[in-house]
């Protein structure tokens, strides 16, 4: 009986975990695109000697 339980503890404190994850590669991945496009737009503009 307490299995379904135990499992869906477990599945949801995996679907929490993938969540926070899933959030700071988003993250990360964001900030990036944001820092690649600022020196892409700087180099194009000749703002790096």
């Amino acid at each position: 009986m307490n299995q379904p339980e135990e499992s869906k503890k477990g599945f949801v404190a995996w679907i929490k975990r993938v969540g926070w994850v899933a959030f700071f590669f988003f993250l990360l991945k964001g900030i990036a695109w944001l820092v690649i496009g600022y020196f892409g737009i700087e180099f194009f503009r000749g703002g790096c000697n």
